[in-house]
């Protein structure tokens, strides 16, 4: 790891926190009015000559302003107003080292009450160039015992749902919004929540996925805290930072209530139309495309 790669680790997972407070209003982080946070990373080298304007360059999790509203649900079925993911500002094997860095920097964590109950601290999973990222709420107890997301049971149907979209595990990120398991299953609190989901965006930040599927309401609002209740945002197109999200039921639903199993695959399904997927792929075969 590079003093470099290190610094930007340590940066991003400021920023984070920063726009954590910000999107939910912590009274105590007094924000001036117009505050807009720099980009990260390397921005392309101006097209114009010294001195003439020139376009914004995009960066590595550019935070843009966007119109009010911009977060809440669309139209049913429809996807976001975008042209797509920003593009990187480092390329595939820095994101992996500034990914491995901000492992690092998570450390034995301390930084809510989850650390004193927990049995593993469970980090997301996934190649940095995946184009789908799904995100869970909490690792499991079956996540917990080997310290990787989506096992057990959940696990087990999550990979069915994948290979009947043309997928697999290997090419997803796959993430829960708090890193440690919550005592009896429960809910995150808000603090828990708080002090983990600054990693999760800097995380979604590198990897840019093209398509996030969030699993329940606590994930879609975990990034987008004025999306509203998941009963009405689920199976429409919401937007984070220029990335399309659909919020829909996940595998633990799922498994309680068989009965949302069709919803979730139609929302399913718009993911794919998304991504260009046709479904199962041949055995050893790349993920089918539309022609």
């Amino acid at each position: 790891m590079t003093p470099r790669h290190e610094l930007l680790a340590w940066v991003r997972a400021a920023r984070g926190a920063v726009r954590w407070h910000i999107e939910s209003g912590e009274a105590e982080l007094a924000v001036p009015a117009g505050f807009v946070m720099p980009p990260l990373g390397r921005a392309p080298a101006p097209a114009t000559a010294p001195g003439s304007p020139g376009p914004r360059p995009t960066a590595v999790g550019d935070v843009r302003p966007r119109p009010p509203g911009s977060d809440g649900p669309g139209p049913r079925g429809a996807p976001p107003a975008t042209h797509g993911p920003a593009p990187h500002g480092l390329p595939p094997d820095e994101r992996r080292e500034a990914l491995t860095a901000l492992t690092a920097h998570i450390g034995h964590c301390t930084r809510c009450p989850l650390s004193a109950t927990r049995g593993a601290i469970v980090h997301a999973a996934g190649p940095v160039t995946a184009r789908l990222a799904v995100i869970a709420t909490a690792p499991s107890v079956d996540d917990e015992a080997v310290a990787q997301p989506f096992r057990g049971p959940a696990g087990a149907l999550l990979e069915r749902m994948l290979t009947a979209m043309g997928l697999s595990r290997d090419d997803v990120y796959l993430c829960t919004v708090v890193l440690c398991r919550p005592p009896e299953e429960r809910e995150p609190t808000h603090n828990e929540v708080a002090a983990c989901v600054p990693f999760l965006k800097q995380r979604l930040g590198l990897v840019r996925p093209e398509v996030i599927v969030a699993f329940g309401e606590l994930p879609m609002r975990a990034l987008m805290p004025q999306s509203g209740s998941i009963l009405k945002a689920r199976g429409r197109w919401l937007d984070w930072e220029g990335i399309p999200v659909m919020p829909t039921w996940g595998p633990t639903s799922l498994l309680q209530d068989p009965e949302k199993k069709r919803p979730a695959w139609d929302d399913l399904k718009k993911v794919m139309t998304r991504l260009g997927l046709t479904g199962p792929r041949a055995e050893g075969g790349a993920p089918g495309k539309n022609p």
